[in-house]
């Protein structure tokens, strides 16, 4: 099965990524460069516009993703993410998630989430590309945090 699998999830690792460009589409250029822009890539709030008519499939996504989770904890624990946390906000001109994001570096998450190629991650960002359109970074003013 593994086989079968793999040409399929060498043809999705391409379409993500892009050729010769193993992490850097357009739209991950887009958000590190907001990131960096807004002084932050260990902390990110994003605001994503759904693509209309998408819903429903984000909720799949979600659920997906949350019956899955010890994979995600697995993938956060090599790309250096401490914490993720997505909302729904319904406005009258559409649907958005904003998105909260902890990791070590924001750079690093991507270079490691290409390099890994884990199943489900492959998944969470081949959903991205489908049901959501461009991603506004929201200016951080005040970040507190206990870790320990």
């Amino acid at each position: 099965m593994f086989l079968i699998a793999l040409p399929c999830l060498l043809a999705l690792t391409t379409s993500l990524f892009g050729e010769g460009d193993t992490y850097y589409s357009d739209r991950t250029k887009g958000v590190l460069q907001q990131a960096e822009k807004k002084g932050s890539s260990q902390v990110i709030c994003g605001r994503i516009k759904i693509k209309e008519g998408a819903l429903d499939n984000v909720y799949a996504w979600f659920n997906t993703l949350k019956e899955r989770k010890e994979e995600l904890l697995y993938a956060f624990s090599h790309e250096g993410i401490w914490l993720e946390s997505v909302f729904l906000e319904e406005t009258d001109d559409g649907d958005y998630l904003i998105y909260y994001t902890r990791q070590d570096d924001l750079e690093k998450v991507y270079r490691i989430l290409a390099e890994m190629q884990l199943p489900i991650r492959l998944f969470h960002v081949e959903s991205w590309k489908n049901y959501c359109e461009a991603c506004t970074v929201l200016e951080p003013l005040f970040d507190l945090y206990r870790k320990d």
